[in-house]
């Protein structure tokens, strides 16, 4: 056996513990939103604090895939809490009823939660808890389990609780405002992922000092890029013939993520001469309409729409694009898709059809090689594409600064986690 050194002995009794709770974690499949709680799950005992995770059982996630564990080491305690979707495990002739989702289809999971989390907290003693939405039953599950225990809780915002048409008008909306009041009032600090979203919690909820609201970005895992060019200065132009190759990776949506301005913009482009590009949609959902549109505008050539694939697959595919192509509406103007991250790190030009005032384009408008278009006008759109293959064709790469990119990372993220942690004793 091999002995531990005494550094090594300082640190594993320095280590203080925190009691995370998610739904969203691996097996889950399709969201992007297990990457935030896996990744800090990873790099937190880098400084100084360990993990201890409770999920909901596999059965209530609508996809799995085989990895359990999202990368991280078998010994990293993982307590998955029974758990039911209402609509599929409650339903009958795939109906159910409202009363089995309140104030979601997993609120099953709070009884079992909390008690998982109390029998956590008595064998490991944790220090705080901590939460993350969009699924209300975790941050009703630590609010529980703070009221019980009296540990101090950090509640993660990935999205606004409340927004203007999310959830409807109804008992489910009144329930997620009781539910966002109270987490407001109980937590030890509330985290957001943007500016937007953390001011306009601020602005809502009075009363809370300045270190109440704190801002932890999603980023990239830079494990998953060991493999590309490291982020640099380019140090020649070399010019592209032959196919350019855009990359869209994620979920489109009919409001906010509509690509039918960018296909009118593609088939204007055609018009006036050959189109040098092969637009590949991986993952996108809605393929019905998608393929609809894209047969309607003649685009079979030149568009297309591929399933889903892993997450590391997905990254290898952002790697070796000519370019990278996101779609963020106003109507998520208090957001930043995690692939904004990804794809700044990956190096590559991104056409980037947002809504100038939001989010999204606040991030990518300080980085070289970003090309910003209104999502919903073909003509910009199209003027944006003139430009991104002009300038790939010439040869021009985007210069990104190492360091400011490093600091968009997961890992970096994690360290501004722990200091929120620590700033609680």
């Amino acid at each position: 056996m091999n002995e531990i050194s005494p550094d090594n002995k300082k640190k594993i009794f320095s280590m203080k513990r925190v009691l995370m709770i998610a739904y969203h974690f691996p097996p889950i499949q399709g969201s992007s939103g297990i990457h935030r709680t896996v990744q800090f799950a990873k790099h937190l005992p880098k400084f100084g604090w360990e993990p201890l995770i409770v999920s909901v059982h596999p059965r209530a996630y609508p996809n799995t895939g085989k990895d359990r564990f999202g990368g991280l080491p078998e010994s990293v305690i993982i307590n998955r809490a029974f758990a039911l979707d209402s609509a599929r495990h409650l339903s009958i002739r795939n109906h159910y009823l409202s009363y089995t989702a309140i104030p979601d289809r997993w609120v099953t999971w709070w009884p079992h939660g909390v008690m998982t989390c109390l029998q956590l907290i008595k064998k490991y003693k944790p220090s705080l808890v901590w939460s993350t939405f969009p699924v209300a039953t975790a941050h009703l599950i630590a609010l529980t389990v703070h009221r019980l225990t009296g540990l101090p809780w950090v509640a993660d915002f990935r999205d606004p609780m409340i927004q203007e048409a999310q959830p409807e008008p109804g008992i489910i909306r009144n329930v997620y405002q009781w539910i966002e009041k109270k987490t407001i009032q109980q937590a030890s600090a509330a985290v957001f992922v943007s500016n937007s979203t953390l001011t306009h919690y601020a602005r809502n909820f009075h009363g809370k000092s300045s270190k109440y609201w704190q801002l932890v970005e999603n980023g990239f895992d830079e494990d998953l890029f060991q493999h590309s060019n490291p982020v640099s200065e380019p140090s020649s132009c070399e010019q592209k013939g032959g196919l350019i190759k855009i990359v869209h990776s994620g979920i489109l949506y009919s409001k906010g993520r509509n690509p039918l301005a960018f296909f009118k913009a593609i088939a204007s482009y055609l018009q006036k001469g050959e189109a040098p590009i092969e637009v590949t949609l991986r993952g996108a959902g809605l393929e019905i309409d998608i393929e609809k549109w894209i047969a309607s505008f003649g685009l079979k050539e030149i568009v297309k729409v591929q399933p889903g694939i892993s997450y590391s697959g997905a990254i290898k595919e952002m790697i070796n694009a000519d370019a990278l192509l996101l779609f963020q509406g106003a109507e998520y103007n208090k957001q930043i898709p995690a692939k904004a991250y990804e794809y700044i790190r990956a190096g590559h030009p991104i056409l980037a059809l947002t809504d100038k005032c939001g989010e999204t384009a606040s991030l990518l408008k300080d980085w070289d090689g970003v090309y910003i278009s209104n999502i919903n006008s073909p003509e910009d759109i199209e003027n944006a594409l003139v430009q991104l293959v002009d300038h790939i064709q010439t040869g021009k790469k985007p210069c990104r600064e190492p360091k400011m990119v490093s600091q968009l990372s997961r890992k970096a993220g994690a360290l501004k986690l722990s200091k929120i942690f620590d700033s609680l004793f």
